[in-house]
């Protein structure tokens, strides 16, 4: 019997080790994502006014930089959560956990159908360009879309750490999704009327 309990104690103590170990990874690698997101935004406002073109190519990598940084946390974040639903017996058809894994996928989808293909044509234009910053470099610095996928994924982010700490039901969670979502895109309209 004292066997059994001693047992049965340090199966706790790994297990609670584990949990916390992970939940750690879990924050942490959740944190790394917002940092990528305010690093993406200092250089979406700081690439249109650079002077140089070395200066633009600075904050252009600033840029590339958060997409090396972003993708492995997002990744450490989807790994580790699904280490937590195991490491505390949570089930896969958990409302909150659907919608949160649904998000992260969103999230992704965003970065790569959005700001993939406006980096990509900034990354030519820089190779192209002379000795100076042109107005055409300077426009695509500048698109809406860098600022819609910007906002939309921090509206997303958002969306997921609230499920992560209210637990709600699938339909407020899915509500709830769909407002962060909303209200990250509407936040770039002003990037939209201004290209007018």
């Amino acid at each position: 019997m004292t066997r059994t309990c001693a047992g049965t104690r340090q199966h706790r103590v790994v297990a609670m080790s584990a949990a916390t170990h992970t939940l750690f990874l879990h924050v942490a690698s959740a944190m790394t994502v917002f940092g990528s997101l305010g690093l993406e935004l200092a250089a979406l406002v700081a690439m249109p006014r650079a002077s140089t073109l070395d200066e633009a190519k600075r904050w252009f990598g600033v840029g590339r930089g958060v997409a090396l940084v972003s993708g492995p946390a997002l990744l450490v974040t989807l790994v580790t959560g699904a280490a937590l639903v195991s490491i505390e017996s949570w089930s896969w058809s958990t409302p909150w956990i659907d919608v949160g894994l649904g998000s992260i996928v969103l999230l992704a989808a965003i970065g790569g159908a959005l700001t993939g293909p406006k980096r990509a044509a900034m990354r030519r234009l820089l190779a192209a360009e002379g000795a100076g910053v042109t107005d055409t470099l300077r426009t695509a610095s500048r698109h809406p879309l860098l600022w819609t996928s910007l906002l939309a994924r921090t509206g997303v982010t958002l969306g997921v750490v609230w499920q992560m700490t209210t637990r709600p039901a699938r339909a407020p969670g899915l509500v709830a999704a769909g407002v962060f979502l909303a209200v990250g895109i509407l936040a770039s309209l002003p990037a939209w009327r201004a290209r007018r």
